[in-house]
């Protein structure tokens, strides 16, 4: 049995979400940190609440993508900078951004963002080269909304898109608080249920794909403009092609994103993370949503992987003494 202490500070949103802090006396004296583990029970409302029921961006939460029927949308702010975006289910039972992100010059925290700690998002700059390798801290905003911003690789992971990231998903974004970056197979699973290209690819005007169905408008499916891309210091390729990151490295200088252009099916590629891409958000899911127990983590030393005897209701204004039973298993051998 593992003696701990146990306290329940705060319940985290609208949700009964219990961070319980705890002092594994057995193991304290080798790993300096406390172990963090996360309770997560399903809200009062949660039965009921769908897209149409939220306004903000960060309300979001899997209970209402759930809940929410394919092809349900809405409009919803960004509390970072106000600017609104159309959301909606799609094809794929999930839920994305129906519009290119275009926030800039915002300090983001981890209350409003994809984020751990705090990070600023630059300023609109002129369409930059790729003088600043992979570590290029630039966005572009030509003031076209449909188009969005165009953001480097390293600023759309806010700055976890290194060199030393040279495979698997960057672990944060400049996302809104409950929603990530699409990973590879996101865009595969979406494109796979169909793509229909619309607008006039000779004049510029409206071109890109319906993203998730077989024709234009189809229920469950996204529009994704050919917004073109910021590289070798230009804003180029605006009504031929579109290019939209994903969180997946390829190696030291790339990561993959979804590729539109006229004459070919929509494809997932890599290319220099040093370039300016447009960004989607899709929602950021949990295992289940009727799992209570999502995640039990400690330091990266030690996980524990499995508890029991954890269902009884402690007063939050005192520290309160108890015990757990727990699989524990680590990366290095102790005693």
């Amino acid at each position: 049995m593992l003696k701990i202490k146990k306290t329940k500070p705060y319940q985290h949103n609208s949700s009964s979400v219990h961070i319980i802090i705890c002092t594994i006396a057995l193991i304290c004296g080798i790993v300096p940190s406390l172990a963090l583990l996360t309770y997560f029970t399903k809200p009062a409302n949660a039965a009921s609440l769908t897209l149409s029921g939220i306004t903000t961006m960060q309300e979001m939460t899997p209970y209402i993508c759930d809940n929410s029927t394919v092809g349900e949308t809405n409009t919803l702010t960004d509390i970072r900078d106000e600017s609104t975006y159309t959301v909606a289910k799609l094809s794929d039972s999930k839920c994305w951004m129906t519009q290119n992100l275009r926030i800039v010059d915002k300090e983001i925290t981890p209350e409003d963002s994809d984020v751990t700690e705090n990070f600023t998002i630059p300023a609109s700059s002129d369409p930059w080269d790729d003088t600043g390798g992979v570590e290029t801290n630039k966005v572009y905003y030509a003031g076209n909304a449909v188009n969005g911003a165009y953001y480097s690789w390293y600023v759309a992971t806010v700055n976890s898109g290194t060199a030393e990231l040279t495979g698997g998903n960057a672990p944060s974004s400049i996302c809104p608080k409950g929603w990530k970056l699409p990973r590879t197979t996101e865009y595969e699973t979406l494109k796979d249920l169909g793509t229909a290209k619309v607008g006039d690819w000779n004049t510029a005007t409206d071109t890109g794909y319906w993203i998730g169905g077989a024709e234009e408008g189809s229920n469950g499916a996204a529009f994704f403009p050919a917004a073109g891309l910021v590289y070798t210091g230009t804003l180029s390729d605006v009504g031929t092609h579109g290019r939209y990151w994903s969180s997946t490295a390829s190696d030291a200088a790339g990561a993959y994103r979804l590729g539109l252009e006229e004459d070919i099916s929509p494809y997932i590629r890599s290319f220099f993370k040093y370039a300016g891409d447009s960004v989607r958000c899709i929602a950021e899911g949990w295992p289940s949503k009727d799992v209570n127990v999502v995640a039990v983590r400690v330091s990266p030393v030690i996980s524990i992987d499995a508890t029991s005897g954890m269902k009884e209701e402690v007063d939050p204004n005192k520290i309160t003494t108890g015990t757990i039973s727990a699989t524990v298993s680590a990366n290095t051998t102790y005693t």
